[in-house]
């Protein structure tokens, strides 16, 4: 797939929060994971980057995507759903999160870039003070 890349093992990888430049990345990556090994059928590659960036755009406050890349070269990705809980008498603003769409492309497995998604996600939880985060299946 066009932009993908192999991990290897002599390689660094960076782990970052993604910002909008890495929309494209980002949906690149949620159309792999999806139509190759979910099973789901989409018409066209180019629609679909184009209407989750756009989609993204006005999330980007509560969806907090993270990407890991090796280079250039986006190789997966982490979300974290920021949830307002219903306030309390002691503590009006209480939030909580959301661990989504952990995912890193096949070749590049079992080499611990999972684990460093989920570090940053975690670090990045605790620095907004969030509550508790929970994992999606």
């Amino acid at each position: 797939m066009t932009g993908l890349a192999t991990i290897p093992s002599a390689r660094k990888v960076g782990v970052h929060r993604a910002t909008p430049a890495d929309a494209d990345a980002l949906a690149r990556l949620r159309w792999r994971w999806r139509t190759e090994e979910g099973g789901e059928t989409a018409a066209d590659i180019d629609q679909f980057v184009k209407a989750f960036s756009a989609w993204w755009m006005t999330r980007i406050e509560t969806h907090h995507a993270f990407v890991a890349q090796v280079g250039e070269a986006p190789i997966g990705m982490a979300w974290l759903a920021v949830v307002d809980r219903i306030p309390g008498p002691s503590r009006w603003l209480r939030r909580s999160g959301n661990v989504q769409s952990v995912y890193v492309q096949p070749e590049s497995r079992d080499a611990g870039v999972g684990t460093e998604l989920l570090s940053d996600v975690v670090a990045h939880a605790r620095a907004l003070g969030l509550d508790y985060l929970s994992v999606h299946p």
